[in-house]
């Protein structure tokens, strides 16, 4: 009888035993699990930051290799259109009135250059704060702003387009931290990429409702007025 209940008093420290074990191994349980995962949070959220910022200088550097592309171009352009107006003055030839390209002229504080019948602006620098972009240069229509013909100009205010233009170039307007109002007609249907980045917060577009100007400046959140 004394073995019987010595048996049953062991068995029961046994399971008492066990059960504090267990009790102690679910209590813990949690807080390792826990611990794990607030740690296995902590490196995802600084992998994230981490690559957040590596996208970033990406795109900055993209973007300045885009800058330079098109500084590149719009410099060769404007070389070789110098280049062929002196090599057809010097053979004599004659050229057809739509290929034809003068040497690139000062008017008005414009920098232009001649395509066949029309004129395309190439920079402007003069130091007026309300500018407005001449509808006819020579006696023929101005028909194109092209590639950063204002860019990082600090001076403008206001930009007023006329009709006859139909084009506005790659980064035509970037950089002009002062303008706030530019004015750009119905007739522009094409406006490249980068046409106003990194202008005044200010800026408004003012330009028909409907008109291909205005949704491009919607687009990139610029505001608007008719």
């Amino acid at each position: 009888m004394k073995k019987s209940i010595r048996a049953i008093s062991v068995c029961i420290v046994v399971m008492l035993f066990l059960g504090g074990c267990q009790k102690k191994v679910t209590a813990e349980t949690p807080t390792t699990y826990d611990d794990a995962k607030d740690q296995q949070l902590a490196e995802a959220t600084t992998k994230l930051s981490y690559y957040e910022d590596l996208v970033g200088v990406l795109q900055q550097q993209m973007l300045d290799l885009k800058s330079a592309l098109y500084a590149s171009r719009a410099e060769y352009d404007a070389l070789y259109s110098i280049y062929q107006a002196i090599n057809k003055q010097t053979d004599g030839s004659s050229t057809d009135a739509d290929t034809s390209v003068s040497i690139p002229n000062a008017s008005d504080s414009f920098r232009y250059i001649k395509e066949g019948e029309h004129i395309v602006i190439t920079s402007y620098y003069g130091t007026e704060k309300e500018v407005l972009v001449p509808m006819y240069i020579e006696g023929l229509p101005v028909y194109a702003i092209f590639d950063r013909a204002f860019s990082q100009n600090n001076t403008i205010t206001s930009v007023t387009i006329p009709d006859s233009v139909t084009k506005i170039g790659w980064f035509a307007f970037s950089g002009c931290v002062a303008l706030k109002q530019l004015s750009i007609p119905s007739s522009v249907t094409e406006i490249s990429y980068g046409a106003f980045e990194n202008c005044s917060a200010e800026l408004t577009v003012i330009s028909p409702q409907d008109s291909y100007a205005t949704q491009y400046a919607k687009s990139y959140g610029i505001k608007t007025r008719s």
